[in-house]
């Protein structure tokens, strides 16, 4: 009675599926995990103390954590647990075990009087009912997303209704399977072997005498006082040791061969099961496949139907938009003629504005022209004045004519755009300017210079292209060639000369250098077969064929030898330094 009770029991609080033979029940009670997790429940221990205690097969680890932890919680709520209740429990198949968790039980659930533990607990969050929400038809018919599913809405209605029928028998086979266990049960509580068993256990009791005299309690103790003290036979105490552990040897053979024998009735009882299940899952999926065939041509035809209204629906959509469109075009047509009355008239007076705005900037464009060609004819005369002012005073200073040269430089000015007459008087203030010179001054002295710079520019290219002035005659293209010859003559006695006075040092002959050996590199070559051949072809030139990768390889290394020689002149010389300091200190 006391095994059903704890498996109703940790069935309720802790969702635990129990078994109730007592070797299973042994097992899961063994290393005190199970326990720890009611006395967690109840709020007994923190979570914390829970994982102090280590699930286990082993019985001295067991042992350890009733003795050092599940004894401290039990002690909390009354319960107190001797070594010997542990060892029993962790140590052999007893009923310690079934009566600490029926203790515990009528301490928790506050049976006959017990201390009620129990606390409401505290959900880290809050359940809410929300509203569900419900798509309406006409919306997943406006949808073209949900095209798919209303295709294929029959197979969902088919597929809910399956779901629902599914459910309904697991909730009765549920229903079933519980009306069972309470029938069992009851057949359990009212079988005449448990009323024989309580009856037994009445009669014994009944037999016991316990209303006994004074005189026969004192006899008793007399009795009690001239009996032999006892004297061990140790001899008989290892016999009777051996005999218990060849009984306990036999018991643990027994439970190992029943528990083996248990685990090969159950794998033969599984593979009937399966074999059995098997055949009954390929009858109901044959069923299933003969009604989905049958549901299927049922679909099939809706769905032809469906395309033969689709193909209707299509061709009332295009003579649909056809008339739409054609009345579209008839409003179009006849906004446009009451529009574009007002469109043209607007037209026009935009027209007319821009017509305006054009004539107004050309008018200002050849205001503006005529004003730049009237500056332009004012400077040209104002130019043209100073040229024969110019002439008069060179005429009146000199008495003749300007020759060429002056004119040439007059005119170069009057097309440079540079003023005829010198800004300053005299020239020689250009070179010394006065100290005291004011920004106007200094801007006056600069326009000077530019125009004293214009005209060494054009004496120097009349100089280089021989042009006016410096034009050659045609008289004197006669003495050319004896004046060329006499220049050669005269350059070369010259030469002579500064070759005596100066001579040219003697040339050193040219050091001979060493041997170089010459090499050609090849790099991404996928034919190593040609490097042969074209060794055989450069070794008439003595030059040696490698490969990029040699070479890289070999400044590698040398690089690592010559950090290496480094890296030892630099031990080499820290040495060095260190004895000398040594030798300092002594």
């Amino acid at each position: 009675m006391l095994l059903p009770l704890i498996r109703k029991w940790l069935k309720k609080r802790l969702d635990i599926h129990l078994s109730i033979i007592p070797e299973y029940f042994f097992e899961a009670t063994k290393d005190g995990s199970l326990l720890a997790q009611v006395l967690l429940y109840y709020h007994v221990i923190t979570p914390a103390e829970l994982q102090l205690v280590e699930e286990t097969r082993d019985s001295a680890v067991a042992f350890e954590n009733y003795n050092n932890h599940i004894r401290e919680w039990l002690a909390r709520i009354g319960m107190e647990l001797t070594e010997s209740d542990i060892h029993e429990i962790t140590h052999t198949e007893g009923t310690a075990a079934a009566s600490v968790f029926y203790e515990v039980y009528m301490k928790l659930e506050n049976k006959q009087g017990s201390v009620h533990l129990a606390k409401t607990r505290q959900h880290h969050f809050k359940i809410q009912k929300v509203s569900e929400y419900e798509m309406e038809d006409v919306f997943i018919e406006a949808n073209p997303l949900c095209e798919p599913l209303i295709k294929q809405w029959d197979v969902i209605n088919w597929e809910r209704d399956h779901l629902a029928a599914i459910m309904m028998k697991y909730l009765r086979s549920r229903e079933e399977y519980d009306q069972y266990l309470q029938q069992k049960t009851l057949k359990e509580l009212v079988s005449p072997a448990y009323h024989a068993k309580l009856e037994d256990t009445l009669v014994l009791l009944k037999a016991e005498k316990t209303d006994y005299t004074y005189d026969e309690l004192i006899e008793q103790q007399k009795a009690a006082l001239e009996m032999e003290q006892f004297q061990p036979n140790t001899d008989e105490a290892r016999r009777i040791m051996k005999q218990i552990k060849k009984r306990n040897k036999q018991r643990a053979e027994r439970t190992a061969f029943r528990l083996e024998l248990q685990h090969e009735l159950m794998a033969e009882v599984w593979k009937r099961i399966g074999e059995t299940e098997e055949q009954e899952f390929d009858k109901v999926v044959c069923e299933k496949l003969l009604k989905q065939s049958k549901h299927e041509k049922e679909i099939a035809e809706k769905l032809f139907a469906i395309r033969q209204h689709k193909e209707e629906m299509i061709q009332n959509r295009k003579i649909q938009d056809e008339i739409d469109q054609k009345r579209r075009d008839e409003e179009f047509i006849r906004r446009l003629f009451e529009e574009s009355l007002e469109e043209r008239m607007k037209f026009h007076e935009e027209r007319m504005a821009l017509i305006e705005e054009h004539k107004r900037l050309y008018a200002e464009k050849m205001r503006l022209k005529a004003l730049k060609h009237q500056k332009l004819c004012r400077e040209i005369m104002d130019d043209i004045v100073d040229i024969a002012l110019k002439t008069a005073e060179y005429k009146e200073m000199y008495g003749v004519e300007p020759d060429k040269y002056v004119k040439r430089n007059w005119a170069t000015l009057f097309i440079k755009q540079q003023p005829i007459f010198d800004l300053v008087v005299p020239l020689q203030d250009l070179t010394q300017p006065p100290e005291d010179t004011t920004e106007e001054l200094e801007e006056i002295f600069r326009r000077e210079i530019k125009r004293q710079d214009i005209l060494d520019e054009q004496d120097l290219y009349d100089y280089i292209h021989f042009s006016n002035i410096w034009m050659i005659e045609e008289g004197l293209e006669d003495f050319m060639t004896p004046m060329e010859l006499g220049m050669n003559c005269l350059g070369y006695i010259v030469h002579k000369l500064l070759l005596k006075k100066y001579p040219l040092p003697i040339p050193q002959k040219p050091e001979l250098s060493s041997e170089i050996e010459i090499s050609a590199c090849t790099n991404n070559m996928t034919d190593l077969s040609r490097l042969d051949f074209l060794q055989r072809l450069l070794d008439l030139r003595s030059v040696k064929v490698i490969q990029m990768e040699d070479a890289t390889n070999f400044c590698i290394k040398a690089r690592r030898v010559s950090e290496g020689s480094d890296t030892e002149k630099s031990e080499e010389s820290e040495g060095t330094e260190e004895r000398e300091e040594r030798q300092e200190g002594k």
